[in-house]
């Protein structure tokens, strides 16, 4: 498992609702800081979750399980093994795809891609179930919170 590798890789890899560059969803946070080292910083949310911020990416951890990851747009990407140029493109092309609140969803392939700041997107991974509650029955402090 290369997760160091998040930070300087030209090519972040993704496997839908199992893992980001190694790392698979479930994992403890005590597995990602034996990776990565010690946090810059990490803070506990509304919803239970605990995030540990790595630069400008950010782990989320519910239960002491590792289930989502945000990073900044990395460019072209290697998604469950298929090399794609434009995520938030891509996920346009998803049967399932969703916007909402700046954010295009797919459920199917555990993404998101948040536009809300024009300058620079970002690319949220997810395990399986994670945000279906936040589609299925969304709030403003949901999807902007």
């Amino acid at each position: 498992m290369d997760l160091a590798n998040i930070s300087r890789s030209t090519s972040t890899v993704i496997y839908s609702h199992t893992s980001i560059n190694g790392f698979s969803f479930g994992q403890s946070p005590d597995e990602l800081i034996k990776v990565l080292g010690s946090a810059d910083k990490s803070r506990e949310l509304y919803s239970g979750e605990v995030e540990l911020l790595y630069g400008d990416k950010i782990f989320r951890f519910l239960n002491f399980r590792f289930v989502e990851c945000t990073i900044p747009d990395p460019g072209p990407v290697k998604l469950n093994g298929m090399s794609v140029l434009n995520i938030y493109e891509w996920l346009g092309s998803c049967a399932d795809v969703i916007d909402r609140a700046r954010f295009r969803i797919s459920l199917s392939q555990g993404l998101a891609y948040d536009r809300r700041d024009p300058s620079a997107g970002s690319i949220t991974v997810f395990e399986e179930f994670h945000w279906d509650g936040l589609i299925d029955h969304p709030t403003p402090t949901t999807l902007l919170g």
